[in-house]
C-alpha cells in the first residue's frame, strides 16, 4: 500500500492533475473549468442527456471544388466568408479528398456546420504540414459526414493535431484519425484539443498521439492522445481506439481522454495508451480515461494500457470529483507498472457491471482500488479474474449482490458478497453495440443480483432484458436462453 499513497498523493499535485495551468495560464485557480454536476451522483442524473448546443441554421454556401487554392468555389474561401449559423454543403463534391496545401482552416465565425457526403467518401487532410481545422470562434464547430485526417502540429507547447477549438466542438457521423500533437515541452490532444465542451455523437477518433519529446521527473510531459477537454467530453455510440500519449520522462495522463468531465454512453475505448519511463515519478496515468467526474453508462473500456491505473484514473480535483459506472465491462487492460483498471480519488459508485481480465505489473495493485478516505458503492457487480488482486484499498465499500473473487487484505468487503469463480465468456460481441462477457451456463451470478437502478435493458442495450424470470444477474451482461431477436445493429436505448 506505500506505492499506492505515494500515487495517491502525486494525484493531487496540480500541476499533474490540470495540464490546462500550463495550457491556458489565465485559468482560474490553474484548473480545469469543468461543469459542477450535483445530480452526477445519481443512477439516473440529468448529465446522462446530451449538451444543448446552438444549432447551425442557414446554408451558406456549396462547395464544388477539391482544391485548396483559395478559389472561390473552396473550402477554404467558403469557411473565411461564412457567417455565423451558416451550413457549408460539401456533398456534392467528385473528389474522396481535400488536401490542405496552406495549412489548417480558420473558422473564425463563432458558430459554423460542415456537412460532408459521408466519412467513408470524404477526407479533410492535413498533408501532415499543419492542423486541419483551427476554430477561433466561441461558439460551436460542428463536423457531419465526413474524415478529417494526417493533421500535424508541432511547437514547445503542441496543443490538438488536427483540430483545435476555442469554443464548442460537435462530431457526427465523424472521423478524425492519424493525427499528431508533437510538442518539446508539452503536448496535448493527439487528434483534438477542446477549451470548450466537445461532443462526438457515432464518431470515433483513432491512431492518434501526443509527443512530448523532452521531459522531467514529476512534470507535465503530455495529455489526451485522442483528445484533451477543458470542459466536458461526451460520447454517444462513438469509439477511441488506438491513441497515445508519451514522453520519455515526466508524467503523462489520458491516452485515450483527457478532460474535466466525461460521459460516455454506449461507447467504446479501446486500445489506448499513456506511457512515460515508468517509475512512480514518470509515469503514464488513466490508459483509456483521465478526469475528475465520469459517468460511464452501457460502454467497454478494454485493452488499454498506462503505467499506472490501466483503464481510469479519477482525481478530486477541487473536491468535486466522483465516477458513476453503470451496466458497463472494463476488461483486460495492462498496468505495465501497477493497477490494470480502475484508481480513484473521489467517490465511486458501480452498478450492474463486470470488471475483469486486468492486470497490473511488478508493483501489483488491484484492479479496482479505493484508497482511505474515499467510499465505493458497488451493487450487483462482478469484480473477477484480475492480476494480482480484484478490490483493494482502505476505503469505505458499501453496497450488495456483488461478486469479488480475490480481495486485498486492505479491504473490508460487503457482507454477502459471493468470492467465487463468475465464469465469464470472452470478451465478444454478444449482441448490442458494445462487447461484453457473457455468463457461462452454471457460472454463480446468474439470478443473484439485483436492479436496484431500475434498468430495462443489460449493457447491450434494446431486447435485452435486465430482469428475466423475475431475477437479475451480477454484472453488465443477462442470461435469458430464450432471447431471439437483438443485434449490434439495433437502435440505441434511450438516453434517459
Amino acid at each position: 500500500m506505500s506505492f499506492h499513497r505515494s500515487i495517491a498523493r502525486k494525484a493531487r499535485d496540480p500541476l499533474f492533475v490540470c495540464v490546462a495551468t500550463v495550457l491556458a495560464a489565465g485559468a482560474a485557480n490553474g484548473a480545469i473549468a469543468g461543469a459542477q454536476d450535483a445530480a452526477g451522483m445519481h443512477w439516473r442524473p440529468t448529465a446522462t442527456h446530451l449538451p444543448s448546443f446552438a444549432p447551425a441554421s442557414i446554408a451558406a454556401a456549396v462547395v464544388t471544388s477539391c482544391a485548396d487554392d483559395g478559389g472561390f468555389d473552396t473550402l477554404r474561401h467558403a469557411v473565411t466568408a461564412a457567417d455565423p449559423g451558416d451550413t457549408i454543403d460539401l456533398t456534392g463534391l467528385a473528389c474522396s479528398t481535400i488536401t490542405l496545401q496552406a495549412g489548417a482552416i480558420v473558422v473564425a465565425v463563432s458558430d459554423l456546420t460542415i456537412l460532408g457526403p459521408g466519412r467513408n467518401a470524404l477526407t479533410i487532410d492535413g498533408n501532415h504540414a499543419g492542423r486541419v481545422f483551427n476554430h477561433a470562434g466561441t461558439g460551436t464547430l460542428t463536423l457531419t459526414d465526413l474524415t478529417v485526417a494526417n493533421g500535424m502540429h508541432a511547437a514547445d507547447k503542441a496543443e490538438g493535431g488536427c483540430i483545435y477549438a476555442t469554443g464548442n466542438l460537435v462530431l457526427n457521423r465523424a472521423l478524425v484519425t492519424s493525427c499528431n500533437a508533437v510538442g518539446q515541452s508539452l503536448s496535448a490532444g493527439g487528434a483534438i484539443l477542446g477549451k470548450g465542451d466537445v461532443d462526438l455523437e457515432s464518431s470515433t477518433i483513432s491512431n492518434c498521439n501526443a509527443d512530448a519529446q523532452v521531459g522531467a521527473d514529476n512534470t507535465v510531459g503530455g495529455a489526451g492522445g485522442g483528445a484533451f477537454v477543458f470542459g466536458t467530453m461526451t460520447l454517444t455510440n462513438s469509439v477511441i481506439s488506438g491513441n497515445t500519449v508519451h514522453a520519455p520522462t515526466g508524467k503523462t495522463a489520458a491516452g485515450g481522454v483527457g478532460a474535466s468531465k466525461v460521459i460516455a454512453k454506449y461507447s467504446t475505448i479501446s486500445g489506448n495508451s499513456a506511457l512515460a519511463a515508468g517509475t512512480p515519478t514518470s509515469a503514464g496515468i488513466g490508459g483509456a480515461i483521465y478526469t475528475s467526474q465520469l459517468l460511464l453508462r452501457g460502454s467497454t473500456t478494454d485493452h488499454n494500457q498506462a503505467d499506472v491505473a490501466a483503464a481510469i484514473y479519477i482525481t478530486n480535483n477541487s473536491a468535486t470529483g466522483y465516477a458513476n459506472i453503470l451496466q458497463s465491462t472494463i476488461s483486460s487492460n495492462n498496468g505495465n507498472l501497477a493497477f490494470g483498471g480502475i484508481i480513484t480519488q473521489a467517490p465511486l459508485a458501480i452498478a450492474n457491471s463486470t470488471i475483469a481480465f486486468n492486470t497490473a505489473g511488478g508493483l501489483g495493485g488491484p484492479a479496482v482500488g479505493v484508497p482511505n478516505g474515499v467510499t465505493a458503492t458497488l451493487e450487483s457487480t462482478i469484480i473477477a479474474d484480475n492480476v494480482p488482486l480484484d478490490l483493494d484499498g482502505a476505503g469505505t465499500i458499501s453496497g450488495a449482490n456483488n461478486l469479488v473473487k480475490v480481495a486485498g487484505q486492505n479491504v473490508t468487503l460487503p457482507v454477502g458478497t459471493f468470492t467465487l469463480d463468475p465464469q465469464l465468456g470472452p470478451l465478444q460481441f454478444n449482441g448490442g453495440h458494445t462487447r461484453t462477457h457473457a455468463l457461462l451456463p452454471g457460472s454463480p451470478a446468474i439470478g443473484q443480483g439485483d436492479d436496484t437502478a431500475g434498468l430495462a435493458t443489460d449493457q447491450r442495450g434494446p431486447t435485452y432484458r435486465r430482469v428475466v424470470g423475475g431475477k437479475t444477474d451480477i454484472g453488465a451482461y443477462q442470461s435469458d436462453p430464450d432471447h431471439v431477436f437483438g443485434d449490434a445493429f439495433e437502435a440505441t436505448p434511450p438516453l434517459s
